[in-house]
C-alpha cells in the first residue's frame, strides 16, 4: 500500500506518544475489537487504524468499532485455520483489548446525547489516536467432544450391522463374530 516499513514504525511510536498525552489528560477506558484473524498481524504492527476501515459500510458511521464487553466484540472474530497437530486445536480467533480515550470525538452507545443511535455496548472512534492496543486474546475453538463419542458410536454401530449382515449371508456364527468384536473394542 506504499508505506515505508520505517514510516510505519516512527509513526506507530508517535501515535502512542500523543494516545499517553490524551490519556493522562481525558483518562481511558478498556474496550474489545474483534476482528478476523488475518487483520491481526496489521493490528499489532499499527495497531487499530482508521485507514483501514471500510468505508460507508458501518452501520453507525465510519471508524473503529469497539465493544465494552467481551462477549459482544467475540461476535465480529474471524476464525482462521492453525497448522496441523497444534496444541491449540484446529481452529483460533483473536479479540484485542485496547485503552480508549474518554474524549468527546469518542461515540459511546450508552450516551444519550450522541446524535447516533449507537448500541448500548458499542464505542465507535475516528481518530487512531484515541485508541491503543494493549493485550491480545487468543480464543481456542473447543472441539466438540460428545460429537466424536457420536462418530464412534456410530461407527461402531455400522461395523456390527455389516458383520451380522454378511456372517449370515455367508453362513458364519454370529456369536463367535460378536465375541470377537467385544474383545476388539473390549467393551
Amino acid at each position: 500500500n506504499g508505506i515505508n516499513r520505517n514510516q510505519t514504525i516512527e509513526e506507530f511510536a508517535r501515535r502512542q506518544i500523543r494516545t499517553r498525552r490524551l490519556i493522562s489528560r481525558h483518562n481511558a477506558t478498556m474496550a474489545f475489537h474483534g476482528s478476523d484473524l488475518a487483520n491481526f498481524f496489521s493490528i499489532m504492527r499499527r495497531g487499530l487504524d482508521t485507514r483501514f476501515v471500510r468505508k460507508g459500510e458501518g452501520l453507525f458511521g465510519d471508524g473503529i468499532y469497539l465493544s465494552c464487553t467481551p462477549e459482544v466484540a467475540l461476535n465480529y472474530v474471524g476464525w482462521g485455520n492453525t497448522w496441523n497437530h497444534s496444541t491449540l486445536g484446529s481452529r483460533i480467533g483473536c479479540l484485542s483489548v485496547n485503552q480508549v480515550v474518554d474524549h468527546p470525538e469518542v461515540l459511546y452507545g450508552k450516551r444519550p446525547s450522541d446524535e447516533e443511535k449507537l448500541p448500548e455496548e458499542y464505542l465507535l472512534v475516528n481518530n487512531n489516536d484515541h485508541v491503543r492496543v494493549r493485550y491480545l486474546f487468543v480464543y481456542a475453538e473447543q472441539e466438540n467432544r460428545f460429537r466424536s463419542v457420536q462418530k464412534l458410536l456410530l461407527v461402531l454401530l455400522l461395523c456390527t450391522i455389516i458383520i451380522f449382515v454378511f456372517s449370515s449371508v455367508i453362513g458364519v456364527n454370529v456369536r463367535w463374530q460378536v465375541r470377537r468384536l467385544v474383545k476388539l473394542f473390549a467393551l
